[in-house]
């Protein structure tokens, strides 16, 4: 009987980088409508927030970023990049642009064994997304040899 000493690792080192928008299905962020709340999601520094926005700015041909649709407390998240807009988790979308500005969002001590996520990405954070994240961050830090951020 053939045994795997280290199988969550093994099959999350499988599965395809969270952090990458190009295998995505694309959708389109609602374009009308007067009851949308909509918010933008900015980091600057070492601060992050959600700015209030329209939804003319926000289909703007030059906004990127993650966007959220609030209609009858019901929230959309939309990441949008130059080339595509995506649907996806909010904790999801917190997780992409963090990480495509260098900004550790989980870290792992291997001594304790445990795991902290950046209380930013963790509020309302579904299974998907703790799995998005956990899967991301073992091919790119525990897997290795550096040890994470």
């Amino acid at each position: 009987m053939a045994v795997q000493l280290d199988c969550p690792s093994a099959l999350l080192s499988c599965l395809p980088r969270v952090d990458t928008v190009k295998d995505w299905r694309e959708e389109q962020m609602p374009a009308s409508g007067k009851d949308w709340d909509v918010k933008h999601f900015v980091v600057k520094g070492r601060s992050m927030r959600w700015d209030e926005t329209t939804v003319q700015r926000a289909n703007a041909p030059s906004a990127q970023g993650l966007f959220c649709f609030t209609l009858y407390q019901m929230p959309q998240y939309f990441l949008r990049e130059p080339s595509k807009t995506v649907r996806l988790p909010g904790a999801v979308g917190k997780y992409v642009v963090l990480a495509q500005r260098k900004r550790c969002v989980l870290r792992y001590d291997r001594r304790a064994r445990t795991s902290l996520c950046l209380q930013s990405c963790a509020h309302r954070c579904s299974r998907s997304a703790v799995w998005s994240f956990a899967q991301d961050f073992l091919r790119r830090s525990v897997l290795s040899t550096s040890g994470g951020c």
